[in-house]
């Protein structure tokens, strides 16, 4: 059976790498050195707040895995959402801005291995949105800039 770990840096949520205003970038890592995971296996690696606008998630591996490793980062619901069959066994770095997506409630980005196991993969996911917290009609304002309400 797969298994779901949790890697975020705090039980209170991912850290903001920059806020200005309302624009953040939260951001996690997956190590494998620290971590292993099995095929179908699955890190939590960055809290989503709620009423939270999401632009893009970018991911960068750090550390390369064995060849023919690939993973998707996507978030509860959608596991590929942001990222499909993305290489582990290669240095990448990569912008995933084809959805957008507001979250109403509180969610994650998590990381799924497709292929082979995790052993020395080490990612920096980053999710850059926009926290519409105390705006009035978040969602509404959400679904003008093209977003996917949930």
């Amino acid at each position: 059976m797969a298994t779901t770990y949790d890697v975020r840096p705090s039980t209170h949520g991912s850290r903001g790498a920059m806020t200005s205003q309302r624009l953040e970038i939260l951001e996690g890592v997956y190590d494998g050195a620290v971590r292993n995971l099995a095929i179908d296996d699955s890190v939590i690696v960055v809290t989503i707040p709620a009423n939270f606008l999401v632009l893009s998630v970018v991911h960068k591996v750090l550390t390369v895995d064995g060849a023919g490793i690939t993973f998707d980062i996507g978030d509860s619901a959608t596991p590929a959402l942001y990222g499909d069959n993305i290489a582990g066994d290669a240095e990448t770095h990569a912008a995933l801005i084809t959805n957008r997506k507001f979250y109403s409630t509180a969610d994650y980005a998590k990381l799924l291995i497709n292929t082979v196991a995790a052993d020395t993969l080490k990612v920096l996911v980053q999710v850059v949105g926009i926290n519409m917290a105390g705006l009035k009609d978040s969602a509404k304002y959400a679904g003008v800039l093209g977003a996917v309400a949930v």
